[in-house]
């Protein structure tokens, strides 16, 4: 038996099989994982908000969670970020 614990549950939650869920929040907080040999290790975990921006609306648009929806024929650049990193992702409308 292993069990999972938050060390901040409004920054993020644990299922019972270990799957971390980040809230709406950003920061920093821990996560104890105790086996049952009584053997506990703890990991640090950040979340940070990721934003979505398209570079032309008309031919795509993306959503608050990353979605994109196609508009018409044409291209646009999505552009995803995290922090201080980025990436930018070319999108072509056939």
């Amino acid at each position: 038996m292993v069990s999972w614990t938050s060390g901040n549950k409004k920054l993020v939650t644990v299922t019972s099989n270990g799957k971390i869920k980040a809230k709406n929040k950003t920061g920093k907080t821990t996560i104890t994982i105790t086996l049952a040999s009584g053997l506990t290790k703890t990991i640090k975990v950040t979340v940070q908000k990721v934003t979505y921006k398209t570079s032309n609306k008309k031919v795509a648009t993306v959503s608050s969670k990353g979605k994109i929806v196609a508009k018409k024929k044409g291209t646009a650049t999505v552009t995803i970020k995290s922090g201080s990193k980025s990436i930018k992702v070319k999108v072509t409308v056939k």
